[in-house]
């Protein structure tokens, strides 16, 4: 699975030597976390057809009737889906082998299979936006407080990073293959849904695709749930470091902000040192001296992981670390390899689309191309988030009282409020999406644990904005 590549990513290689890593999350653990109750959960939630075994003897008895899923479930608007997918290789083959008299007819048929595969698609994505991650389950999580700050961060990464996939897989469904435009003048049906999240109207959207992840998981900067800070990447810097907005006003308190605020596990990795660490790259020699510059850097600064969101100028260039003409490009970490200081981004807005590529942390380019990485932390999540003003996790989600019968009840939910029952979950459904896709040949890979520049086939900027 995805979060099995991840883990081996995040595996530290077997000549490494570390020095202390700051505020680097304990998250090898947390990521081997995702099987049976997150899988079992949504294996439920989507329907799966029971195998009927043959009856014994010379005469077995008649097949029992199949079970269908149950409808609007996840297993039922996949079929649909499937189903809208042969109905137009269907009607596609019929239009390509009519008859010029028959031309305008067949192409008419073509047209409504296109606009019933793309409705049903659009059903799919609606029932993962409303169910995934199943938010009284996350708001139950993160209210626990026997587990870090740094494990839930992780954990909000991975979800984060799993919905952001998500949305690509569901994106490349509706446009059959990963050639198509998403957007025409930064509008269109995926990044409307973006858009709608986060405001800002017909603005480039990459940043908007990443604090959309952020949303799905509750996101909230302050009471008033403001999101203008995911409407671009100069804005985004501002809120992470100050707390502010482009006017100046507050939107989190200096307190509470990703750069500043204790025991949350959030950070900022701001332009000044990726420039120390870009001239260190610059000064050495060889392969074996940048990567113990970048050892050394990550000594006194966390990891990536997945989750992250960095920001970059735009285009391919040599850069400063520094915004060009106030234009920037954002991409959310998908994952992050500790054996390679290697980043994997996924990103919208890339080709008008969603793309990836890598970000080789060990070389000088691609470093002078980071203005800034920053880590959303606990405070801007869960019911009691403190950016609104609440109290933080209480416990209480999983307090199951005294006595034996208490600590059973302490066991259960923990067992439900649980980082491998989200994160399974998630990748649960994204494997039945990649499964579609790949029968199609809409994605170049069908491992589900691939990469999006795996999927795509390829990398670079493309067209951002």
């Amino acid at each position: 699975m995805w979060l099995r590549e991840q883990e081996r990513r995040n595996a530290p290689g077997p000549e490494r030597k570390r020095g202390p890593q700051t505020a680097a999350p304990p998250h090898e653990a947390l990521l081997r976390l995702q099987r049976s109750a997150g899988n079992a959960a949504v294996g439920r939630l989507i329907a799966r057809q029971p195998v009927t075994a043959p009856a014994p003897g010379p005469a077995p008895a008649p097949a029992p009737a199949p079970v269908h899923a149950e409808p609007g479930s996840f297993a039922a608007l996949s079929d649909d889906v499937k189903s809208k997918i042969e109905a137009l290789k269907t009607a596609e083959a019929a239009y390509k082998s009519a008859a010029k008299a028959g031309k305008a007819a067949a192409k008419k048929e073509r047209d409504k299979a296109v606009t019933a595969h793309r409705t049903a698609v659009l059903g799919l994505a609606t029932w993962t936006r409303e169910n995934m991650p199943p938010r009284a389950i996350l708001d139950g999580y993160l209210d626990r407080a026997d587990v870090t700050a740094e494990e839930k961060v992780a954990t909000l990464g991975q979800l984060a990073a799993g919905v952001a996939r998500m949305e690509f897989l569901l994106g490349t469904m509706y446009h059959q293959g990963t050639t198509e435009k998403w957007e025409t003048a930064n509008t269109g049906v995926f990044p409307d849904t973006y858009d709608a999240a986060v405001g800002g109207g017909a603005q480039p959207w990459c940043t908007k695709f990443a604090g959309y992840a952020y949303t799905r998981l509750g996101f909230q900067a302050n009471k008033k749930g403001t999101t203008s800070e995911f409407m671009s990447g100069y804005r985004l810097r501002e809120w992470s470091a100050e707390g502010k907005g482009v006017d100046g006003k507050e939107i989190t308190s200096a307190d509470q902000t990703a750069e500043d605020a204790t025991g949350t596990g959030s950070a900022l990795i701001d332009k000044d040192a990726w420039k120390e660490l870009r001239k260190d790259l610059k000064k050495a020699k060889t392969a074996e001296e940048r990567t113990a510059a970048t050892e050394a850097f990550f000594t006194s600064h966390p990891l990536p992981q997945a989750g992250d969101i960095v920001v970059k100028p735009r285009g391919d260039a040599e850069g400063s670390n520094e915004f060009t003409g106030g234009q920037s490009h954002t991409m959310l970490v998908e994952s992050f390899d500790t054996a390679t200081y290697q980043i994997h981004t996924i990103e919208g807005n890339v080709g008008d689309k969603v793309g990836g590529r890598t970000i080789d942390l060990t070389n000088a380019v691609d470093v002078s191309k980071i203005v800034f990485l920053t880590r959303m932390g606990t405070q801007f999540f869960g019911k009691d988030a403190t950016a609104a003003g609440g109290a933080g996790a209480t416990g209480t989600s999983t307090a199951g009282g005294p006595g034996l019968l208490g600590g059973l009840v302490t066991a259960v939910l923990s067992a439900l409020y649980s980082a491998e029952l989200l994160t399974g979950g998630i990748q649960l459904v994204n494997e039945k999406l990649v499964e579609i896709n790949a029968a199609q040949g809409w994605i170049q890979s069908a491992d589900a644990d691939a990469s999006v520049t795996d999927w795509t086939g390829a990398t670079g900027s493309g067209n951002e904005s």
